[in-house]
């Protein structure tokens, strides 16, 4: 059984290698404060896929922006860690849990610009996030 290893080849892409041999290269945003979960990993003939598709991704930030009305919308995060900062585009669907850390809910549009919140969710194209949960901090 082999270990893959990713390594940082040219930011953001990365190169999957099986000891010295290179099995394929794949670009993923990873921004501040971010936990990502590829899920499976699958490489045939140099392309590589996921599965889930898209990968799993946790962060946290302060909202810089709110266009949220009945719920859904759109919530651009500033992930921050350090000196490297993402803006981070939340999307929120009437399937998206919005709560407090105590698990009471709020409403996306009640969210306030300089809060902080932890984003769960699908890592989609770019900084993208398709949130599955959106909790005050």
């Amino acid at each position: 059984m082999s270990t893959l290893t990713p390594r940082l080849v040219h930011p953001p892409a990365h190169s999957l290698f099986d000891g010295d041999l290179s099995l394929g290269l794949t670009q993923i945003t990873v921004f501040p404060t971010a936990s990502l979960d590829l899920g499976n990993v699958m490489i045939e003939n140099g392309n590589v896929s996921f599965d889930p598709t898209n990968p799993d991704v946790t962060f946290e930030g302060d909202i810089i922006q709110n266009n949220c009305s009945d719920n859904t919308g759109t919530i651009i995060v500033e992930a921050k860690q350090g000196s490297d900062e993402t803006d981070v585009l939340v999307q929120v669907t009437a399937s998206t849990d919005v709560e407090r850390t105590n698990g009471d809910e709020v409403l996306c549009e009640n969210l306030l610009v300089g809060q902080t919140i932890e984003t769960r969710g699908e890592l989609l194209t770019g900084d993208t996030v398709d949130a599955i949960r959106v909790e005050l901090q």
